[in-house]
C-alpha cells in the first residue's frame, strides 16, 4: 500500500512538472562593467558586449562568384587561400563606417564546412576597426551554442592571460544576408604589439604551430612550426634553439631560464579545465604560437578555442598510449570525460612531467586562481546566461534562414534554435560530433577540480568560496569510467528503491519529458543517476529528468 501511494505521488509530480526537462536557467544580474573590471580590452570587442553590429562586405558580383567557386571543397588539401579586395561597411547602433579590406577564405578544418570562414584585414595604413586591423569571421558550425570560443576567451582574459578576443556580428555580402558569425581577433604583428609591451619592429620571433601532430621531443616542432612573419620565413634558428633547450631541460630551473614557466602552466590549467584536445596537451598539439619576448623569454599563445573544447567529440583515440582508455566502439558512451584527471588528459609530455606531474603545487595554485576568478558556477554560469540573452535573437534568425552556406560540398550541421538553447544548458547532443551541455561540462569539471585539488565549494564567505583549502586535503578522485551508478558514491542506502521507482515510471517519464529531436539520443547514460546540490538527476537520453532532493527524502521516508 505504501509503495502504491509513493508511485501515485511520483506520477502526480511528473504530470505537474515535479521533474524538469533541463536544469533551470541561472538568473543573471551581473553587468559587463563588473565582469571586465581592471581588464584591458580592444574597443571593438567592448562594443560587441552591448550590441550586435552588422558587417556589410561589397565586391563585384563576378569576384564573389569566383570566391564561391573556390570555396567548393571537402578536404583540407583542396584549400585555395583565395583572397580579394573589397569594401566593408560597419554599422553599429545606426552609425555607419567604411573601410578598404582584404577578404580571404580562411580557416583550416572550417574551410571544409558548408559555411566556411573568412579572414579580414583592414588595408588602410593608419586606420583600424576600433582597435584591430585583422580579424576572422567563423561560423563555428560544430558548436550548436556558438558560445565555446567566446567563453574560452573570456576565461583566459579574466584569468590574466592574453588571448584572442571574441565577439559577434551579422554578416551581409553584396546585400545578401549571410547569417550570424563569431568574430575572433587574429594573432599577428599588430596583435603582438597591442598585447605585449616594448615590442619593436620588425617582429621576427613569432612562430605558428598550425599543422597536426606537433610535439617538442620527437622533432616535429622543428619541422612543422613556421615563422609567422612572411619576410622572415627562413629565420628559424631562435625557435629551433628553444626546442633543443626544452628537450635538454631536466628541472624547472632549466626551463625558467628560457620561458615564462608560470604563464605556460596557467595555460595548461586552462586547457584541462575546458577539455580542449586541440592545443598543446591534446593529440594534435597545434593551434598555438610561441613568441620570444624582448626579455628573450618565450611565452605560449593558443588560438582557436571553443569549437573543440568543453568536452566535445571526446573518445579513446584522443588518448593514445593511455592504458586507462580502452579501444572500444562507442567508447564516448563509457566515460565521463569531464572527470578525467590532468595526468590522464595530457599525453606524456616531458615538459609537463617536469613542471606539473612531478610536483603539482604551482599548477594547483594557478588552477585555483582561474577557478576563483571565473571557472566556478557562481561566475561563469551567469556569464553564459548574459551571452545567451544577447545572441539568442540572432541565433534564432540564423538557424531559421540557414544562410551563408556557400560550400555545397562541405560538411553541414543541422543544428536548430532548440539545440542552441538546450546545449547552452545541460543537454548532451550527438549530431556529427558529440557535445556536453555547456553548463553541464563546467559544473562537472568544477566538481572534479574541487574534489581533487581541494577547493572550498560551500563557504558563504566570498573570501573563501571557490578558493583553495589550505593545508591541501587528500585528493578525492571521481572515477570517469561509467561502470556503476554514480549514486552509490553518495552513500544513499535506498538505491534499490530509487532504481525500482524509476524503472516503473521511466517509459512514462520519457514520453512526457524527453525533448523531441532529430538528434541521436545519448544512450550511454541510460539508467544512470547522479546528483547536484538540488536534484537527483536521471538521464534518460537527450534530456535530464530531475527529482528535487527533498522529494526524494519524502519517498525514502515513506518507504521505510
Amino acid at each position: 500500500m505504501q509503495f502504491f501511494i509513493v508511485l501515485c505521488f511520483l506520477l502526480i509530480l511528473i504530470i505537474n512538472d515535479g521533474f524538469a526537462k533541463v536544469l533551470p536557467t541561472d538568473s543573471t544580474n551581473s553587468t559587463n562593467s563588473t565582469f571586465w573590471n581592471n581588464i584591458k580590452r580592444t574597443e571593438l570587442y567592448e562594443m560587441m558586449e552591448t550590441s550586435i553590429p552588422e558587417m556589410h562586405i561589397i565586391m563585384p558580383n563576378t569576384t564573389w562568384n569566383e570566391m564561391v567557386t573556390n570555396a567548393q571543397i571537402n578536404n583540407q588539401k583542396q584549400i585555395s587561400n583565395y583572397k580579394t579586395k573589397a569594401q566593408l561597411k560597419f554599422i553599429f547602433k545606426g552609425k555607419e563606417e567604411s573601410y578598404n579590406i582584404q577578404i580571404k577564405l580562411g580557416g583550416k578544418g572550417s574551410t571544409t564546412f558548408s559555411k566556411p570562414g573568412y579572414n579580414i584585414k583592414i588595408k588602410e595604413k593608419n586606420k583600424s576597426l576600433h582597435g584591430t586591423k585583422d580579424f576572422r569571421l567563423r561560423s563555428e558550425q560544430p558548436d550548436p551554442t556558438m558560445l565555446g570560443s567566446k567563453i574560452a576567451s573570456d576565461i583566459l582574459l579574466k584569468s590574466g592571460l592574453i588571448a584572442n578576443e571574441v565577439g559577434y556580428t551579422e554578416l551581409y555580402i553584396n546585400d545578401n544576408y549571410m547569417g550570424f558569425w563569431v568574430v575572433i581577433d587574429s594573432i599577428g604583428n599588430n596583435w603582438i604589439r597591442r598585447n605585449i609591451k616594448n615590442v619593436s619592429k620588425p617582429i621576427k620571433t613569432l612562430y605558428q604551430c598550425k599543422v597536426d601532430y606537433i610535439r617538442f621531443e620527437d622533432g616535429s616542432a622543428k619541422k612543422k612550426c613556421t615563422n609567422s612573419n612572411k619576410n622572415y620565413t627562413d629565420y628559424m634558428d631562435p625557435f629551433n634553439t628553444f626546442v633543443d633547450q626544452v628537450n635538454n631541460a631536466t628541472t624547472r630551473n632549466d626551463l625558467e631560464k628560457i620561458m615564462d614557466v608560470d604563464n605556460f602552466i596557467k595555460y595548461m590549467a586552462w586547457e584541462w579545465l575546458i577539455g580542449t584536445w586541440n592545443h598543446f596537451l591534446g593529440i594534435f598539439g597545434h593551434n598555438l604560437y610561441w613568441f620570444q619576448q624582448p626579455n628573450e623569454k618565450w611565452i605560449y599563445i593558443p588560438y582557436d578555442y571553443g569549437e573543440l573544447g568543453f568536452g566535445s567529440d571526446q573518445g579513446w583515440y584522443k588518448y593514445p598510449n593511455k592504458k586507462y582508455f580502452k579501444k572500444e566502439i562507442n567508447s564516448y558512451l563509457k566515460y565521463d570525460y569531464s572527470y578525467i584527471s590532468f595526468k590522464e588528459f595530457e599525453l606524456n609530455h616531458p615538459i609537463i612531467k617536469i613542471l606539473i606531474n612531478d610536483d603539482d603545487t604551482i599548477f594547483r595554485n594557478l588552477l585555483g586562481d582561474i577557478i576563483s576568478m571565473i571557472f566556478n558556477p557562481d561566475t561563469l554560469l551567469l556569464r553564459i546566461d548574459k551571452l545567451v540573452k544577447l545572441i539568442s535573437p540572432y541565433v534564432e534568425k540564423d538557424r531559421k534562414l540557414n544562410a551563408g552556406k556557400i560550400n555545397k560540398k562541405g560538411k553541414d550541421f543541422k543544428y536548430n534554435f532548440k539545440h542552441f538553447k538546450l546545449n547552452s544548458e545541460y543537454s548532451y547532443l550527438i549530431f556529427g560530433n558529440r557535445r556536453y551541455g555547456l553548463k553541464d561540462w563546467i559544473r562537472r569539471r568544477y566538481n572534479f577540480a574541487a574534489s581533487y585539488y581541494g577547493i572550498n565549494t560551500n563557504s558563504t564567505l566570498p573570501e573563501k568560496k571557490h578558493k583553495l583549502i589550505e593545508p591541501r586535503p587528500k585528493p578525492i578522485i571521481i572515477p570517469c569510467r561509467m561502470n556503476a551508478t554514480v549514486i552509490k558514491e553518495h552513500r544513499y542506502d535506498k538505491v534499490s528503491f530509487v532504481n525500482l521507482i524509476f524503472s516503473l515510471v521511466s517509459s512514462l517519464a520519457s514520453s512526457l519529458l524527453t525533448v523531441s529531436s532529430n538528434v541521436s539520443l545519448y544512450k550511454g547514460l541510460s539508467s544512470k543517476y547522479f546528483f547536484n546540490d538540488k536534484y537527483l538527476i536521471y538521464s534518460s537520453g537527450f534530456s535530464n529528468n530531475l527529482l528535487p532532493l527533498p522529494v526524494l527524502k519524502v519517498f525514502i521516508s515513506l518507504f521505510t
